[in-house]
């Protein structure tokens, strides 16, 4: 049996983990900015993109793809917390909704897409 305000509600659902996992690459980026040259700027535009909902799965595919690679270099390094670790992993999953699902509504990609926001 399915409620019918849960199915309004899930898509809320979708659009909060989008604006979620955008703001937490945008604010990454913002403090690997002065550190590198490419990951910082990188995740600056993928964490705008995804609070945009523009481009929605190929953003959350290149956040899968450099989380998956940091996993994988931590697994390398006796430095990587544990913590850091479940963080990488719990954004590969995120991400990979997010390019499953796309980027509901309220973005940039149905706005271009239908002609609304909604």
């Amino acid at each position: 049996m399915t409620i019918p305000i849960l199915l309004v509600l899930s898509d809320f659902a979708y659009l909060i983990l989008r604006l979620t996992v955008g703001a937490v690459i945008l604010t990454i980026g913002v403090s690997k900015f002065r550190h590198t040259r490419f990951i910082g700027p990188l995740d600056i535009i993928l964490g705008l993109m995804l609070l945009f909902g523009f481009f929605t799965p190929w953003a959350a595919a290149l956040v899968a793809l450099e989380s998956l690679i940091l996993i994988l270099a931590g697994l390398f390094r006796r430095s990587a917390h544990e913590s850091t670790r479940l963080f990488l992993i719990l954004l590969v999953a995120a991400a990979l909704l997010l390019i499953t699902r796309g980027s509901g509504i309220l973005s940039l990609d149905s706005f271009l897409t239908y002609g609304v926001w909604w």
